[in-house]
């Protein structure tokens, strides 16, 4: 056999953290303790380079395996997630496919537990079945996992009525088709459904009278100080939800 396609082992170096491994005819290697003690490796031993070759590879797969198995234990992971990680490490296609297999296999990697796991973080957090389904599709999880899924109805209810009470705290100084119109917007954008927000809307009080009426003089005052002609005042305050006849008798009021 050509001498070069060996390498002999002349040195072997056992550091804390690495095995350091001399050879006379091939680069020296720096592995972990676990490739080390996978192999029986010593001193004068020798390798022909696809042996070498072999066991560069394990290390660097053993490596990976130990980062994303270290990461896997602090924090679930999507296997889409997990793939973008490695490519980001430029792992070529073959060992990322051994790397999760493996993950998988050791049940490091579960896409299943991982959306029923968003799920319930996503619900305690106020999201909408919605909102919740689009999360998992940008994770990468699959239709048949996410169709899975039970999603309850009157929880789904409760989540919009949490919303709503903020919503009604936040526009609490708005007329009330205006105020209406706002939340209903912003409840469907937030992901839930139109029977939904149909049903909590309905229990939206409506304004006094008196306290809206007086909310509009405020702001008729304030863009007369602001030298707003009536034709201006007129749409802003309709631009607002005011209604046209409430605004025209407050005009005339402050004249």
């Amino acid at each position: 056999m050509p001498l070069e396609n060996v390498g002999k082992i002349i040195k072997i170096i056992i550091k804390k953290n690495n095995i350091e491994i001399i050879f006379d005819n091939f680069p020296t290697l720096i592995i972990s303790s676990d490739t080390y003690t996978n192999h029986y490796l010593f001193v004068d031993k020798i390798l022909k380079e696809e042996e070498y070759q072999k066991l560069v590879l394990e290390d660097k797969r053993n490596l990976i395996l130990k980062k994303f198995i270290k990461l896997l234990s602090q924090k679930m992971y999507s296997e889409k997630e997990i793939i973008q990680k490695l490519n980001e490490k430029k792992v070529e296609f073959k060992l990322q496919k051994e790397i999760i297999e493996y993950l998988k296999a050791h049940n490091f990697l579960d896409d299943e537990k991982y959306a029923y796991e968003c799920k319930e973080v996503l619900e305690r957090k106020n999201y909408s079945k919605k909102k919740i389904t689009e999360f998992l599709k940008k994770k990468g999880i699959s239709s048949f996992i996410i169709d899975s899924i039970y999603f309850d109805e009157e929880l789904e209810i409760e989540k919009a009525q949490k919303e709503l009470n903020i919503l009604l705290k936040k526009n609490l100084k708005k007329p009330y088709l205006k105020k209406v119109n706002d939340i209903k917007n912003t409840l469907y954008i937030k992901g839930f459904s139109l029977d939904i927000i149909e049903l909590i809307i309905d229990k939206i009080e409506k304004n006094n009278p008196e306290e809206e009426r007086k909310n509009l003089s405020q702001e008729v005052l304030k863009l007369i100080s602001l030298n707003y002609d009536q034709e201006k005042i007129f749409k802003k305050l309709k631009s607002k939800g005011y209604n046209y006849y409430l605004i025209k008798e407050v005009l005339e009021e402050v004249k």
